[in-house]
């Protein structure tokens, strides 16, 4: 394999997150380019130094323009075939493009396909590729594969979702199926039947609407470490955790300490045994 060949062959694959991050500015999506070509400075690379260089200097608008573009990925082959001796080149043209927006159309038809667990995701692979391949769109399938093989099953999905693409999960128990019956009861003891409704808005709060998103195993290991903190736990009404005798005992015996309680009226009575509850 030539140089070109190989230089190509380390940023092609990127170049499809690169256009699909849109809403990034260039300093993030330049940053992210590197990160994923796994070098700290584009001058680490002599063969893809001037591919940064030029993209740094370009007005804001023509490098949005080109970065959203389907033109992103010859413009790149480009730069690369000037910066290399032409000793080291590919003598051959590069592969045929694909085709940009048939690529979109398969990725926003199948894309969806996956029901965002990590059992189904191997079949989801298979699957996606092949059908791809089929399509004339494998290239930037298997780099986008590649890209999501390592990732958590949320920046999967999150990872789609730049892309136009909603994972639906399933949602069995309405969503919960991931709180263990421990857990059920301690918050049912506190919020009874609308506990669903009471764990829902504190999610939101502390993780945002898109909480589903997380891997039921570690939304479960959350919610252990909140309940044993006891911010969960239900309201003990006074007297709870004591016999009914011994309740009764304490009770009478500060109903004695009260003075003048045998010419008490039975109002006064009921008024001072209130007291003495709480």
């Amino acid at each position: 394999m030539t140089s070109l060949e190989q230089s190509w062959t380390r940023i092609q694959p990127i170049l499809p997150e690169v256009t699909a991050d849109r809403e990034s500015p260039w300093e993030s999506r330049r940053a992210r380019f590197l990160e994923h070509l796994g070098i700290r400075s584009a001058d680490d690379d002599p063969s893809i130094a001037p591919i940064f260089r030029e993209l740094d200097e370009m007005p804001d608008s023509d490098r949005d323009q080109l970065l959203n573009s389907d033109r992103l990925d010859t413009w790149c082959y480009q730069r690369l075939a000037q910066a290399l001796p032409e000793r080291q080149q590919n003598q051959g043209p590069p592969a045929p493009a694909y085709d940009e927006q048939a690529w979109q159309r398969f990725l926003a038809t199948n894309g969806g396909q996956w029901d965002g667990t990590e059992q189904s995701w191997p079949t989801f692979r298979e699957w996606f590729a092949y059908h791809a391949n089929e399509q004339h769109v494998g290239q930037p399938a298997e780099a986008l594969l590649r890209y999501l093989d390592p990732m958590s099953v949320a920046d999967r999905i999150s990872t789609f979702g730049q892309y136009g693409v909603v994972i639906q999960q399933p949602r069995g128990d309405d969503g919960f199926a991931w709180v263990t019956p421990e857990q059920v009861a301690v918050l049912e003891s506190k919020w009874h039947g609308e506990w669903r409704q009471r764990l829902t808005a504190d999610l939101d709060t502390r993780w945002g609407a898109n909480w589903p998103a997380n891997p039921p195993e570690h939304k479960t290991a959350w919610l252990a470490q909140v309940i044993a903190s006891g911010a969960y736990a239900a309201e003990t009404p006074a007297g709870q955790g004591k016999t009914d005798e011994a309740f009764l005992r304490e009770i009478a015996a500060a109903i004695r300490e009260v003075p003048g309680v045998d010419q008490m009226s039975e109002d006064e009575l009921q008024q001072a045994i209130a007291a003495a509850i709480q």
